[in-house]
């Protein structure tokens, strides 16, 4: 019955053209289930959520807090999945210097790489080693590299590869490069830490005014 229930709602988003945009989230977000399968329990848990209200009060209140479920259920993997993009991204700097530094060792960079994907903390080291994984398949490195950029909507690793692209084109000191984009992206967090800082007041300010 579940797995009707699952290939019936599977049909369903796919049919409606919003299934590939829930697996996508599902993937960025790295929770281990089909799209459809979380569908199936999002529309359980707020179906089940409007019985129990309804049964022990009024039909509105059952829509409300069905409502509320439902959204809560649509909020989970967006908010991890940006939870997870935010730690990648600031995992960048230092995957990038510790690059250069296997580089100036006398690596390839494909074998840098592999060291990254095992030395880096999880999602950067995860989303390497499967990178790796594709282009030991025969997939090319650059396309690895594009789809993790892809796959984590990440336009500041999406920058990487484009640098380290062009640079195995046209060629020169590759470590030399990361360590100058790793400290781009750090030298910019920290001015976007400032600005935050600075205009902190201002923000609150208007959000209590809005209030």
């Amino acid at each position: 019955f579940v797995n009707k229930a699952v290939n019936a709602t599977e049909s369903f988003a796919r049919q409606r053209g919003f299934l590939d945009k829930v697996s996508d989230i599902l993937e960025r977000a790295d929770l281990p289930m089909r799209a459809a399968e979380y569908l199936l329990i999002s529309f359980s848990a707020s179906l089940a959520t409007f019985a129990v209200f309804f049964l022990v009060g009024k039909i509105i209140f059952a829509l409300i807090a069905a409502m509320i479920v439902g959204g809560i259920c649509y909020y989970i993997p967006q908010f991890l999945a940006r939870k997870r993009l935010k730690k990648f991204e600031a995992q960048l700097p230092d995957m990038l210097h510790l690059l250069a530094g296997t580089l100036r060792a006398g690596y390839s960079l494909p074998q840098g790489l592999d060291a990254v994907s095992k030395e880096m903390e999880d999602p950067m080291g995860e989303e390497i080693y499967r990178a790796m994984s594709q282009a030991q398949l025969g997939r090319e490195l650059d396309d690895s590299l594009k789809s993790v950029a892809t796959r984590l909507n990440s336009p500041d690793f999406a920058w990487v590869v484009m640098a380290i692209s062009i640079q195995r084109e046209v060629g020169g000191n590759l470590n030399e490069l990361l360590t100058s984009v790793a400290d781009t992206i750090t030298e910019r967090d920290r001015l976007k830490r400032e600005v935050s800082a600075l205009t902190a007041e201002g923000r609150v300010s208007a959000g209590v005014l809005t209030m």
